[in-house]
């Protein structure tokens, strides 16, 4: 942002050079002239009082001030093209096109870098939550759950684990045994916490895991 922040500089001096051909012309277009140098001498004055007195990191009003005074010098160059000052005009609105279009650019490089930077964020945060979630089995249902959900809360169970029930249950009775269970668990890739699991799941100790203890939530 420090190019951005030069650029914004030469725009907020950029009302100097006006004040020379603004005493030469009369009537109205002297008058607007004068107010175009007016609001960028205004500019300029709160930059100095942003720099100096209210240190902000986020600084809105530069790019407020940018739209406005490209917006005025712009007219400026119209009002100088019409008063036959083409030169001064044509010169005025290079040096305006250029400081424009570099501003422009930087601010839109630094939009992409920041979209580039929040997605890398949201990246690295959604691997250290399933790394937590696969550290702790009993509070994900065995599961991985995306970001989103953790984030509202909510557990959603693993369609995966879900779908892995009916062809774990080899002789189709309803409900798993230990031996079956850890059929299931290898699929998930939880064979290693057999014995946790299996005791956490099967809530009446019959030694057996049921349609019903596998669906509801393992306790806390």
């Amino acid at each position: 942002m420090t190019a951005f922040l030069l650029l914004y500089y030469a725009l907020l001096v950029l009302w100097l050079p006006l004040l020379w051909p603004a005493l030469q012309l009369y009537g109205w277009k002297r008058g607007w002239l004068l107010a175009v140098a007016g609001a960028g001498l205004l500019a300029a004055v709160n930059e100095v009082w942003q720099t100096v007195w209210a240190v902000n990191a986020i600084r809105l009003d530069a790019l407020l001030f940018s739209v406005v005074l490209t917006l005025l010098y712009a007219s400026a160059v119209g009002v100088l093209y019409g008063a036959f000052r083409r030169r001064f005009a044509v010169v005025l609105g290079v040096a305006l096109a250029l400081i424009a279009g570099g501003m422009t650019y930087q601010w839109t490089m630094a939009g992409r870098e920041g979209k580039r930077l929040t997605a890398a964020f949201d990246a690295r945060n959604a691997l250290l939550f399933r790394a937590k979630f696969r550290m702790f089995p009993s509070s994900c249902h065995e599961g991985n759950y995306s970001l989103a959900n953790i984030l509202s809360g909510q557990r959603v169970a693993d369609i995966r684990r879900v779908e892995a029930f009916k062809p774990s249950d080899a002789n189709g009775d309803g409900k798993l045994s230990k031996d079956e269970y850890k059929v299931l668990l290898t699929t998930l890739g939880f064979a290693n916490q057999l014995e946790t699991l299996f005791g956490q799941r099967d809530v009446n100790k019959d030694g057996f895991v049921t349609a019903e203890e596998y669906r509801n939530p393992l306790p806390q």
